[in-house]
């Protein structure tokens, strides 16, 4: 398993003390350096790594899954989350694999915190932590690996 693949899991299954902020799960998380191209905001598939993260967050908090659908959607973690490095290469041709990558990382922290905020602030019964929960059976029985 890469250093990326461990952090994943690990941001995944190891949530943070939350942040005791009001929590918008809609808004994008504020990570983007002030040169990083406002278009990655509203990028397609970095809204998909957006949604694998923090309803994989809601999940391990809320309703933690079995080592099977863990292992189903960490895989389809994985593509997404290589997808998304693909489009950040394109999107800012400028950054070393290193720095995209930071990038990365630092926007799945602050989703973490986000995502573990609200389970605390709303508990798992609210009806938005609810929908995130929908969420994650839905990325866990997808199989991305088929994918074109």
């Amino acid at each position: 398993m890469s250093r990326n693949n461990i952090l994943l899991v690990l941001l995944l299954l190891g949530a943070p003390a939350a942040a005791n902020a009001q929590v918008d799960m809609s808004a994008p998380p504020s990570d983007a350096p002030a040169d990083q191209p406002a278009q990655q905001q509203r990028d397609p598939i970095i809204t998909m790594f957006d949604n694998f993260s923090i309803s994989g967050v809601v999940a391990g908090l809320c309703k933690p899954p079995d080592e099977p659908t863990m292992g189903r959607f960490m895989r389809n973690l994985n593509v997404v989350h290589h997808a998304t490095i693909r489009q950040m290469r394109q999107q800012m041709p400028d950054k070393s694999a290193k720095e995209i990558s930071d990038l990365l990382l630092n926007r799945m922290q602050n989703l973490n915190q986000v995502a573990t905020s609200a389970v605390q602030q709303k508990g798992c019964t609210d009806p938005e932590i609810v929908k995130l929960l929908d969420t994650f059976t839905v990325n866990s029985s997808l199989d991305l690996t088929k994918q074109p």
